[in-house]
């Protein structure tokens, strides 16, 4: 992933406000060619990787650059959940999340889940199934996708008393920040006695 920002203004002012980007992996990350600096600054951006900052001595620097630290950034330029990127921004009038804009080309996504409701039994007869369901709200800032492994799936200890495999909430459906999801599973209950039945998204 790279970065690299050019551009020129013969004979004018120029005003440039280079902010809230990730350089990364690349020789020279910034080119302001200009005949008139025009106030133009650099700040509150993140360089790894990159041999040199810029090479423009008319372009200030506003005092808030990071150098040489790791935005822990995908190959697809998205951040992770514990990267130095994040509210590590300026307010640039874009929307965000957090104390302040995350630095990189778009916000970080958290992924989190609130327990609703669900249908299980508080009582059943031994040797008895039955399809019970859970109700789950999306509590973070990324869409749950099946293609992507969103899955209910067993909790602490990776098993349950009464079911064997995990639920999903269908393969065309897409569970956006806000909404809730209801899944279906099989439960078996083929033992006497009290049980926990323990789950997580």
């Amino acid at each position: 992933m790279h970065c690299w920002f050019c551009t020129r203004n013969w004979g004018g002012d120029s005003c440039i406000q280079f902010k809230n980007n990730i350089c990364q992996t690349i020789k020279t990350a910034v080119h302001h060619n200009s005949s008139n600096a025009g106030g133009s600054k650099r700040d509150y951006n993140m360089y790894w990787g990159c041999t040199a900052m810029t090479d423009s001595a008319d372009l200030a620097d506003g005092g808030h650059e990071q150098v040489n630290i790791n935005p822990e950034m995908d190959t697809e330029g998205t951040i992770s959940t514990t990267s130095p990127a994040i509210d590590a921004g300026v307010n640039v009038g874009l929307p965000y999340t957090g104390n302040a804009p995350d630095i990189g080309w778009m916000e970080s996504l958290t992924r989190d889940a609130k327990y609703v409701s669900d249908t299980i039994p508080a009582t059943a007869t031994v040797g008895e199934t039955k399809d019970v369901t859970f109700t789950i709200k999306n509590t973070g800032t990324s869409s749950w996708r099946w293609a992507e492994d969103y899955h209910l799936c067993f909790g602490n200890d990776g098993t349950d008393p009464f079911c064997s495999s995990w639920g999903d909430f269908g393969q065309e459906v897409t569970v956006a920040p806000g909404q809730t999801a209801t899944i279906t599973v099989r439960m078996t209950f083929d033992k006497a006695g009290t049980f926990t039945s323990d789950w997580q998204m």
